[in-house]
């Protein structure tokens, strides 16, 4: 990591992030840690289903941005193992994409019981032992910082 940054096409760099509406606080507490500017200005670009404007089919807006990405952050808690269209849609996609190269980086922001699924045989890139949402506010905050570093590095390989 010599100080230089990859010059990928900005669709190699397109991150999908997977939450439950349930934690939407949470995605906009990582979207700012991920953004630019906070991911060292390395020009992460961050789709989140908030993207879709009135009047589109969500739908396929959805599946549009699954397949253009190469990455996906999954927030993952309680109420995102309980999302029957995270896991009928999103997870089973991810997990075909992954064959291809796609990365799936999941971030425990609560407690859940994540290791009885798919998702826990993959590494989190923060301690599962230590959700977010258990952290005081400069804990998550670091925290956040070091998820955002180790995300931005692997993307930018």
């Amino acid at each position: 990591m010599g100080g230089e940054i990859a010059t990928e096409p900005a669709a190699r760099r397109s991150i999908f992030v997977s939450y439950s509406h349930k934690d939407e606080e949470w995605l906009e507490r990582v979207r700012v840690f991920l953004a630019p500017r906070g991911a060292g200005g390395l020009g992460l670009d961050l789709w989140a289903d908030t993207r879709i404007e009135a009047g589109s089919e969500w739908f396929a807006e959805i599946e549009n941005a699954l397949l253009a990405s190469s990455h996906a952050v999954l927030l993952v808690s309680a109420a995102f193992l309980d999302s029957e269209f995270i896991w009928t849609h999103e997870i089973p996609k991810l997990i075909g994409l992954r064959e291809q190269g796609h990365r799936i980086f999941w971030i425990p922001i609560k407690p859940s019981g994540v290791r009885g699924t798919q998702l826990g045989k993959l590494q989190a890139v923060w301690s599962p032992a230590k959700p977010l949402s258990t952290l005081s506010e400069p804990e998550c905050d670091l925290a956040l910082v070091k998820i955002a570093e180790t995300i931005a590095g692997i993307v930018n390989r």
